[in-house]
Parts: C-alpha cells; structure tokens; sequence
C-alpha cells in the first residue's frame, strides 16, 4: 500500500471519506496527531505532510 495515499485505499475499502467523519473528531485526531509531530520535533512543513498522509489537511 502506498503511504502517502494508504489511507485513501482503506477509506475507499471501508466505504468512508475524511469528508464523512464528524467535524469534532476530525479536530481530535490533528490536534493529537499535531501533538506527537511536535514530541518528535516535526517542523510546521513535516506536521502538515503527516496530516495530509492521515487526510487531515483541511
């Protein structure tokens, strides 16, 4: 599976879209996926290519 679109091959699997997840955990999960860029000390530009990865850059 291809990383940088792997959670678009589950989405699609699972019959789901980022666009479909409530708007409260969408927030949820970049604000924690934000907080563990930020433990490992990602730069702004890495935080925002892991949460496009995960389908939370919008």
């Amino acid at each position: 599976m291809d990383p940088v679109n792997g959670h678009q091959a589950v989405d699609a699997r699972l019959g789901n879209t980022s666009a479909e997840l409530p708007t409260d955990t969408v927030q949820r999960a970049t604000r924690f996926a934000r907080r563990r860029c930020d433990v490992l000390g990602f730069g702004e530009a890495e935080i925002g290519e892991v949460l496009g990865m995960l389908g939370l850059d919008r």
